[in-house]
């Protein structure tokens, strides 16, 4: 059986699925698939617009930023609260500069699970918003809660264990309804450039906003909107139908 690698963006809410290739084995001579370091080369198993992801074969990966001047210790910070609290999160092993060693995780992204199974579009949108309650639990640090900042189904693994949130390069502290804001903005507005991949997204909005939104304080997120809508319209990766979206969503329900 084949196994595939999805692409996803690092950092920015692209939420792109496209196959790139099949995984190849440990040790291959194709270096469009990895990178050697010492005698050994490391699999590149996800990559985006701001970091790759190799898998280091002992049970962990190595996520490194492009720009080598970004460090990831805010990452493993946030990722080790989150944990503390509860929330499924890789394990962090190190952090050093721009690389962050974690646990390997196994599973589909939610939105390539979701792309296969449509059906579970309104569970997945309750399942987002267990993720968002178990980090409302992280303990306040100068009257701020922790923002992940990028929660949304192409952040999220399907393991075996439950949900994994992963990619927590936009992690930040703010006031927890920003973070459900900038969700629900993503799920309501994210318009991929592939039409066919659009095609398949707006099979799944409508019953996964509406599983979102029945499980979170809608209240509290649409006085935080016009904030997460600058963040989005901040993101280069946001294309012009989205912006008009974004805006459109902030006029119906923004305060």
């Amino acid at each position: 059986m084949k196994t595939f690698l999805y692409s996803f963006e690092a950092g920015a809410s692209r939420l792109a699925v496209r196959v790139l290739a099949p995984l190849r084995a440990a040790g291959s001579s194709d270096s469009g698939y990895g990178r050697v370091v010492g005698d050994r080369t490391e699999q590149i198993v996800g990559q985006g617009r701001s970091s790759v992801v190799y898998d280091l074969s002992n049970g962990t990966v190595l996520r490194r930023y492009r720009d080598e001047s970004q460090s990831a210790h805010s990452d493993a910070v946030a990722m080790r609260a989150a944990a503390a609290a509860g929330v499924r999160v890789p394990g962090v092993h190190s952090a050093a500069g721009p690389d962050l060693v974690m646990d390997a995780v196994k599973g589909p992204t939610m939105l390539a699970d979701l792309l296969v199974h449509p059906d579970r579009a309104e569970r997945y949108g309750g399942v987002l918003a267990d993720l968002h309650r178990g980090l409302d639990r992280v303990p306040f640090r100068s009257g701020a809660g922790l923002v992940h900042g990028d929660l949304h189904p192409g952040n999220v693994l399907m393991s075996a264990d439950g949900a994994v949130l992963v990619d927590w390069t936009n992690s930040r502290w703010a006031q927890r309804s920003l973070d459900v804001a900038i969700t629900w903005v993503v799920l309501a507005c994210f318009g991929p450039a592939d039409p066919a991949v659009e095609a398949a997204i707006g099979s799944v909005r409508v019953p996964l906003l509406n599983g979102f939104l029945a499980a979170v304080d809608r209240t509290a997120a649409a006085a935080s909107l016009w904030e997460a809508a600058g963040i989005r319209h901040g993101d280069p990766a946001t294309l012009p139908e989205e912006h008009n979206r974004i805006d459109e969503l902030c006029l119906a329900f923004a305060p």
